[in-house]
């Protein structure tokens, strides 16, 4: 079995590496800001999170489920891509085209993993090697999280296909996807509601600067443009000497968002990603 690190998500930074170091630091960075994990592909936190809310079995996808899943992997590869460049394991899907098996597992209910035929070349971590992929989605109250909850890989087909046997996933589609060309995340006109999502974490700042220790200070603050089916967004604090922290903010529940732990941005593929995170944010300033 082949293991990686990171994300997401910043959502996203997953990764396969190369030192001991660089693989502590990536699966650290992966669970605290994308939400995307290696192995188990399952996202655990987000099973906790929402298995109240959504914890139905799927059922056989027809034609209509299937093309707003397709939508998804699209712009969710297209999106972890585009915020973490050469970084993201999934750069080698770009303008690719693939069959896919669709497989659900009893162990996480609302997670549906998308097991790619055709082998893909990864990012810098996995030194540009062709691996073949199995990617989880994860479907919720609002519909399928456009951020990808977990993946793992292996370098030949045979190996995936006997982890789908003895863990227990159990298939149910199958059909083709083709991915486009990178382009910028799209986001629609915000409306009252994400507006007052917005203010809600602008509430939620004191607490969660005070929380990880930050001194206080006039900060800048960026929170990440969302569309009305995330569960997520990120959000980067920068204070007047440059210095930046990269959080993960919950948006699933109204009038209570939740700012996670606040990562002091350091390494290389961290700065690239909370560059790419600001140019699709909203900006302001915190004292």
């Amino acid at each position: 079995m082949i293991t990686s690190k990171r994300l997401l998500a910043v959502i996203g930074i997953i990764v396969i590496v190369f030192s001991l170091s660089a693989c502590s630091r990536k699966t650290n960075l992966n669970s605290e800001i994308s939400g995307i994990q290696q192995t188990p592909s399952t996202n655990a936190n987000s099973e906790q999170i929402y298995s109240q809310e959504a914890n139905k079995p799927f059922e056989y996808i027809d034609n209509e489920e299937l093309k707003r899943l397709k939508e998804v992997i699209i712009t969710s590869i297209n999106d972890h891509i585009w915020y973490n460049g050469e970084y993201s394991p999934f750069i080698g899907f770009l303008s690719q085209e693939s069959e896919i098996e669709l497989y659900t597992r009893s162990a996480a209910p609302s997670i549906l993993s998308v097991y790619f035929k055709k082998g893909f070349k990864g990012g810098k971590y996995e030194k540009g090697n062709e691996y073949f992929y199995v990617v989880d989605f994860w479907k919720g109250p609002k519909g399928y999280d456009n951020n990808i909850a977990g993946y793992f890989v292996e370098d030949v087909p045979d190996k995936i296909e006997n982890r789908l046997k003895n863990e227990g996933y159990q298939f149910n589609k199958i059909s083709n996807i083709k991915f486009n060309d990178l382009i910028e995340p799209k986001f629609p006109e915000m409306q009252e509601k994400e507006k007052a999502i917005v203010q809600e974490i602008k509430k939620a700042l004191p607490s969660a600067i005070n929380s990880w220790g930050l001194k206080p200070n006039t900060y800048k603050v960026y929170i990440k443009k969302f569309r009305n089916t995330d569960y997520t967004t990120i959000l980067i604090i920068e204070n007047h000497n440059g210095e930046q922290w990269l959080g993960e903010v919950d948006l699933s529940k109204t009038g209570n968002a939740y700012i996670g732990r606040l990562n002091k941005v350091e390494f290389e593929d961290q700065k690239y990603s909370a560059a790419q995170y600001k140019k699709v944010s909203l900006e302001g300033y915190y004292d």
